[in-house]
């Protein structure tokens, strides 16, 4: 990181003092080329240009700061100066918007999100794989020795082999925990809970807070994050199965009531399943089925239970069968 904020630095110094033009095909394409050439470049750039600003802005009398907004509003016409251009090749980051991901970095952390049903593999930073899940969002910013990671929404699977990049800081609520070399994966629950399945590496939280004292989770364990507590259980092998199978588009029951499949289900779903009887919420269900293809899932309760499904009003509605079966 260090070489990458020294390689930023002189080419924010070329393009303020004239000597590299970033409007010139030539210099645009060199800068381009570094720029793009590694995502830590991005970043470290990103990061010289808010310095740049905030240090030329620190120097400008109280009073001419409170100008500045307001002039540069006023203007009718655009005007592209050198620095306009910096900052512009400074928040030209990546905004890949394919089915509903986007990808979006600019001088703060970057940000990463999926749509229902939606799935995505991408590197945010050299070393660090991250696939994110149905309806899932998360930042992450670059630090000196670390990645510093957010989980705003949904799950995501973190696999950090540890050779590029040792540790991860990951936010998740209230909580904040540190990751070493393994494969995790993460689920946001309602409100602040939530849970760290560790399936090889260590996971710790990063210090006491009032959500609960600091705790440890090696392979084979998940870390629950709640408000009030953190604790550490052994997983059981349907958690490590369910985590594995989501990455593979499927969905894993194993005896789960009817209500919460329909509930596990409904996450990858634009129409979602609905039961309203309390009985029929209480039947069990085993199987594996695929998350975008709920037909089968369908055919199977249909048939096991005696149970008939038909549209409603932007959903599906599952109920006891009217023949009485």
């Amino acid at each position: 990181m260090e070489r990458a904020q020294a390689e930023a630095a002189t080419w924010l110094a070329r393009l303020d003092a004239g000597s590299a033009d970033p409007a010139a095909s030539e210099d645009r394409i060199a800068f381009e080329a570094w720029r793009d050439a590694d995502p830590l470049h991005r970043v470290a750039y990103a990061q010289a240009v808010a310095a740049w600003e905030a240090i030329g802005r620190a120097r400008l009398p109280e009073s001419d700061q409170r100008q500045i907004e307001p002039v540069a509003q006023a203007e009718a016409t655009p005007s592209f100066s050198r620095r306009s251009l910096m900052r512009a090749a400074a928040l030209a980051l990546p905004l890949a918007i394919g089915g509903g991901f986007a990808w979006q970095m600019m001088t703060g952390p970057a940000y990463a999100a999926t749509a229902v049903g939606e799935q995505r593999r991408f590197h945010p930073v050299p070393g660090l794989t991250v696939m994110l899940n149905t309806s899932s969002s998360i930042r992450w910013q670059m630090r000196d020795e670390y990645c510093e990671l957010w989980l705003d929404t949904g799950e995501a699977a973190l696999l950090l082999p540890g050779e590029r990049l040792k540790h991860v800081l990951l936010h998740c609520g209230d909580h904040t925990l540190m990751l070493g070399a393994g494969e995790y994966n993460i689920r946001r629950r309602d409100g602040q809970a939530g849970e760290v399945l560790v399936m090889s590496g260590a996971a710790r939280v990063a210090a006491a807070t009032p959500a609960g004292p600091a705790a440890r989770a090696s392979g084979g364990q998940i870390l629950h994050l709640t408000p009030v507590a953190t604790d550490v259980s052994t997983a059981p092998a349907q958690a490590v199965d369910a985590a594995s199978a989501w990455r593979r588009g499927e969905v894993v029951f194993s005896g789960e009531t009817l209500g919460t499949a329909i509930a596990e289900y409904n996450r990858y779903l634009d129409r979602p399943l609905v039961i309203t009887d309390p009985a029929v919420r209480a039947l069990r269900i085993g199987g594996r089925f695929e998350t975008l293809q709920p037909d089968s899932f369908l055919t199977a309760i249909s048939s096991t239970f005696g149970l008939q499904v038909k549209p409603g009003d932007g959903v599906i509605v599952i109920e006891r069968n009217s023949s009485g079966q």
